[in-house]
């Protein structure tokens, strides 16, 4: 099955993480001047997320974009919902380049993730595009924590 892709634009970088968090392809395009970014999205068929409203306008992107007027990114998430599919699945990519994550096993990410987290963490990923590693830990709780309480997600310990 075929999943949309989005580009987020230069004024919705944190909006890109959160929509990564939760298993979207999101390019973010930041620097980019709107024509190319118009052309982007006609060279890639990806869907534009945008708060520019002259962009919106251009009939070029009639049907392949998305326009958000709230300031904050949570409140931003909970306006394109209806827009989005059913999440693909949480933490599955890079919130840095979009890269889809592999999980290592604990030997692969010694000497590469602070000593404590070894020694308390079972499970890890690796960003092949950026070689970030990612864990399970307090960061991803907080995360988690957000998503439920702006009622983007189910409380996962409910179901």
């Amino acid at each position: 099955m075929n999943r949309p892709q989005y580009i987020a634009d230069a004024m919705l970088g944190r909006l890109a993480k959160w929509l990564r968090m939760l298993g979207f392809d999101v390019e973010y395009a930041a620097g980019v001047e709107d024509d190319d970014l118009v052309g982007r999205v006609e060279e890639t068929g990806k869907v534009l997320v945008t708060r520019d409203t002259r962009l919106v306008k251009r009939r070029v992107l009639k049907g392949r974009c998305i326009l958000v007027t709230a300031n904050d990114s949570l409140e931003q998430l909970k306006e394109l919902l209806p827009h989005l599919p059913e999440p693909p699945r949480l933490f599955s990519r890079c919130t840095e380049c979009n890269g889809m994550l592999e999980e290592v096993g604990k030997e692969e990410v010694r000497g590469k993730v602070p000593p404590y987290v070894l020694r308390t963490q079972e499970r890890f990923a690796h960003c092949p595009g950026c070689s970030r590693f990612y864990w399970p830990g307090t960061h991803r709780d907080r995360a988690l924590a957000r998503l439920v309480d702006a009622g983007i997600i189910p409380d996962p310990r409910s179901c």
